[in-house]
């Protein structure tokens, strides 16, 4: 079963319809969770693979960007058996990346160019009756990342089909997936909204997106 949570907020306020590009400054906010667990038939075992991530974000006014991203990615399996054929294993990835870069306004909206000015990451390996042991880092994110930004209009999911509410969003796409590491490669800003999104289920094939109002973090 998939939870996965995606919460976006901006803290900027003004009417989205004169905002082609952001009045600097800016602060987004991003937070991403997702869970799922896999069971083996006839009761032979369960996977539950969880992970988490959060962002933020700020746009300066001389067009500078920092944005910090911090998350852990857990993969956990259990294989019942009798004997030598039940074992458990545990796999933990926890970092956090601090982004630096200018961002500038392009016919298609925003680009955002950033380098990883710091980053640090622990990742680990058990197995049944062992300790955790430090092994490298899975997905290491790239030097250098740019993320093209659009416009994006996204309808909310009340429950009500009949008084649905759309919102302005911006949608951020890495040009290459793999360079955002650990990290989501497409960020969803919203403009004056905080938007959930759920249905993602982040690096095991992905889902349909849904979207939700929420309160900003």
């Amino acid at each position: 079963m998939l939870a996965p949570l995606l919460v976006l907020a901006t803290s900027a306020h003004a009417d989205p319809a004169r905002r082609a590009t952001p009045p600097a400054p800016e602060h987004f906010f991003l937070q991403h969770a997702d869970s799922v667990n896999i069971h083996i038939g006839d009761q032979e075992g369960a996977e539950n693979r969880s992970y988490e991530f959060a962002l933020a974000l700020d746009l300066a006014s001389d067009n500078t960007v920092v944005a910090t991203g911090h998350g852990t990615a857990a993969d956990s399996n259990l294989y019942a058996g009798s004997g030598a054929r039940s074992w458990e294993t545990d796999d933990t990835t926890t970092w956090k990346t601090v982004w630096t870069g200018t961002w500038t306004t392009s016919r298609a909206g925003l680009v955002l160019s950033l380098a990883a000015a710091t980053r640090d990451c622990t990742s680990s390996h058990r197995e049944s009756g062992r300790a955790a042991t430090p092994v490298a880092c899975p997905k290491p994110a790239a030097a250098k990342v740019a993320f093209t930004c659009t416009r994006d209009q996204v309808t909310l999911d009340n429950g009500d089909v009949q008084h649905v509410k759309q919102v302005d969003a911006w949608r951020c796409t890495a040009a290459t997936a793999a360079d955002t590491g650990e990290a989501p490669s497409t960020w969803l800003l919203g403009i004056d909204t905080c938007i959930q999104v759920t249905g993602i289920d982040v690096g095991w094939g992905g889902g349909k997106a849904e979207y939700h109002a929420c309160p900003p973090p």
